[in-house]
């Protein structure tokens, strides 16, 4: 009785007091969930960006499942956390064929709380959609970030996605800065950044061929690391490489500590960068202490 209290005081709290707030990054106006999604076309690719540990982020994520479910749209879901190779120990986990735990260590799950993931692996089975595991398994992605691409092995040749290549210069910068820019010797510096192009590589090829065999209506959701989402250059940038013709990208900020027009600012095109993405959405890190908060109260009403 306790449990189903929490959901529900979590629903509603999450909608009193931790509203996201969704805007149009092209007119900079302030929108819905639902606009967002009666926007998108069939067929098309929606990447939504998220800080991994932000659950602000995640809520906003399940939201946009949650309304795509609402407004009758048939979805996959691709999967950043999911290695490629473990796409059979996925579809057991969907069809209830081992459980979450054994799921878990077979398919090398570690860092995040996987209750941060589990409703939207779960979701696209609501409209007869599919989970994918989409990216690059570790060993291929470490080995390079070590030894450069140029030392791959044969059998680690035979991971790598079709056609690769790496990400634009745009990109780099970007990448460059991230990771520590001048503090980083460039021999290092490559081989991360070749890393990070194998993953957007693979996400995008392997996202594809599950498209390519989905019904023409179905969307195809990625869920990912913003980095790869905002200003193109990464995985928006290899997916329309690889051939896909709508590609809408939800980016998603931490405004915890943001004023109105912080966010405003967020939504100017960067001068070298251009848009950050289609739709940015800003949700504060407080959320975090919502389930904290909403069992309270219903430990409380319980007694």
């Amino acid at each position: 009785m306790i449990k189903l209290l929490c959901v529900t005081a979590i629903a509603v709290l999450s909608q009193v007091l931790f509203a996201a707030e969704v805007y149009q990054a092209s007119n900079k106006g302030l929108s819905t969930y639902e606009e967002l999604v009666s926007s998108l076309e069939p067929g098309s690719v929606l990447v939504l960006g998220e800080i991994h540990d932000h659950e602000g982020h995640h809520n906003s994520h399940k939201r946009i499942l949650e309304e795509m479910v609402a407004q009758g749209v048939s979805f996959h879901v691709g999967m950043e956390f999911f290695y490629y190779p473990s796409q059979s120990i996925v579809d057991q986990y969907l069809y209830n064929e081992i459980n979450e735990n054994d799921f878990l260590e077979q398919v090398g799950w570690g860092g995040f709380s996987f209750d941060f993931y589990r409703d939207k692996t779960l979701l696209p089975l609501e409209t007869g959609g599919h989970t994918f595991a989409i990216n690059a398994p570790r060993e291929l992605t470490r080995f390079v970030a070590r030894n450069g691409l140029e030392k791959l092995t044969p059998e680690l040749q035979q991971l790598m996605p079709p056609n690769f290549e790496l990400g634009d210069e745009h990109y780099y910068e970007r990448f460059r800065q991230a990771v520590g820019g001048d503090h980083v010797p460039p021999e290092f510096l490559g081989k991360y950044f070749a890393a990070q192009s194998i993953w957007d590589e693979t996400m995008a090829w392997q996202s594809l061929k599950a498209i390519d065999n989905s019904r023409e209506q179905d969307v195809f959701v990625i869920i990912v690391g913003d980095f790869h989402v905002a200003f193109g250059g990464g995985l928006p940038d290899s997916l329309i490489a690889r051939g896909a013709s709508k590609v809408v990208t939800v980016s998603h900020a931490d405004s915890s500590n943001m004023k109105e027009g912080d966010k405003l600012n967020w939504l100017e095109p960067h001068p070298e960068w251009g848009q950050r993405a289609d739709w940015v959405v800003f949700a504060d890190r407080e959320e975090s202490n919502l389930t904290r908060l909403a069992c309270d109260l219903a430990q409380v009403n319980q007694e």
